[in-house]
């Protein structure tokens, strides 16, 4: 199954990474692997992705964190 779609810009979209969707229909949620990401900021107009991913029906990757969690910019703590 095949996911396209413009949403929110998210700056950690890139090709090749898993992201989970959720909220569409049982049948369309799940997670996905970006295949196509265009990051589109135009002057006076909202930051968007326009993405175009492939639904990833192995339980190995479902069972793999999602990339889209919550990530903060904290510094890592070195010891």
């Amino acid at each position: 199954m095949t996911l396209s779609a413009s949403v929110v810009g998210v700056e950690t979209l890139v090709p090749r990474s898993i992201h989970e969707f959720k909220g569409m229909s049982a049948r369309l949620d799940g997670f996905y692997r970006m295949t196509n990401v265009k990051h589109v900021l135009a002057p006076g107009a909202h930051y968007n992705c326009e993405i175009v991913g492939h639904k990833v029906l192995s339980q190995d990757i479902t069972e793999r964190k999602a990339t889209t969690k919550v990530q903060t910019k904290a510094k890592p703590q070195q010891s």
